[in-house]
């Protein structure tokens, strides 16, 4: 009987991490970032609006958009500016050319849904509001 229960849950648990596409769209914050904070917002339409912040001066460093779609645990975005925290002078302005379309993960872990943005699995993500 034990051992019955214990199989629901462990069940249960895989089946709770995975993202329908109609929980997707809402406000998502960068999380563990330093220099940065972005803004996703994902929309029901397909599009997404992106925006960056410089900590140190709560000035906006970017805002971009494009389009996203989902596909078996990763959302994909188009025209994405994949930022990893750098720190930007207030005079560059090369980020058109650093756009790409980028394959992330998303999952639900503990009932939130969070999109990873590097390869180090929690080390950088957004987190849905």
């Amino acid at each position: 009987m034990k051992l019955k229960i214990f199989l629901l849950l462990l069940i249960g648990t895989f089946l709770g991490c995975e993202v329908n596409e109609e929980e997707i769209p809402g406000v998502y914050v960068s999380k563990n970032q330093i220099n940065n904070i972005d803004t996703l917002v994902i929309l029901k339409n397909g599009k997404y609006k992106k925006n960056t912040y410089r900590k140190l001066d709560n000035s906006l460093i970017y805002l971009n958009s494009g389009s996203w779609k989902y596909k078996k645990g990763r959302i994909i975005f188009k025209e994405f500016f994949y930022e990893n925290d750098k720190v930007y002078s207030k005079d560059f302005n090369h980020f058109k050319d650093i756009l790409i379309t980028s394959s992330l993960i998303i999952e639900k872990e503990k009932g939130k849904i969070s999109i990873d943005y590097l390869e180090e699995k929690g080390h950088f993500r957004y987190r849905k509001l």
